[in-house]
């Protein structure tokens, strides 16, 4: 079965703005009970690190009361973000560069940022 939504978040915490306005389309269409997955790709991987600001640590913190409990990371988006810091301090689930377009294919809607 295919799932309905796929949001790809590729902007890092240096774009805060727009990281935030993609957090807030992701709990508002949750909100409303529409099956998603959330991606982090390119310097979206950043977010997912502990060193980042609160507000934005917040709002991952939070997605899971809003039922968005099926996030990813590619994996060598992750490597490259790295730094001194773990790449992902919330749980999520590495899939490979390889594995990415099967599935982002795998959903019937995608949506970038």
């Amino acid at each position: 079965m295919r799932s309905e939504w796929l949001f790809i978040l590729k902007v890092g915490p240096e774009s805060r703005q727009a990281a935030i306005e993609v957090l807030s389309e992701v709990m508002t269409f949750a909100a409303f009970d529409v099956p998603l997955r959330l991606l982090f790709l390119d310097r979206g991987a950043k977010l997912l690190s502990a060193a980042h600001d609160p507000e934005l640590s917040g709002m991952l913190s939070a997605l899971s009361l809003y039922g968005v409990d099926e996030l990813f990371v590619e994996i060598e988006s992750c490597e490259a973000e790295r730094g001194d810091s773990p790449c992902h301090a919330l749980s999520v689930r590495e899939i490979p560069r390889l594995g990415i377009s099967d599935f982002i294919r795998s959903h019937r809607r995608v949506i970038g940022g």
